[in-house]
């Protein structure tokens, strides 16, 4: 299952690691974008999907406990 790509949203701040944005969103949780993905988005004017999103998180929970959502996971619009 693949992360849509539509709305990043989060109320709190995001810490820059070496390769990845983290962010612990109070309705999506904890949980880590690539840099590659942020820029790729930024660069194409795209955005997460908040829904489908928060499902993928929710469904990658079961398996880490902060999921990475990489570029190669998501569906980009073109």
């Amino acid at each position: 299952m693949s992360a849509p790509a539509r709305g990043l949203s989060s109320k709190r701040p995001m810490e820059m690691l070496s390769t990845r944005v983290e962010t612990d969103c109070p309705a999506c949780g904890h949980y880590r974008v690539s840099d590659a993905l942020v820029l790729t988005l930024m660069e194409q004017g795209q955005i997460f999907d908040v829904s489908k999103t928060r499902i993928w998180l929710a469904s990658k929970r079961k398996e880490e406990a902060i999921p990475t959502i990489e570029i190669h996971e998501t569906l980009l619009v073109l």
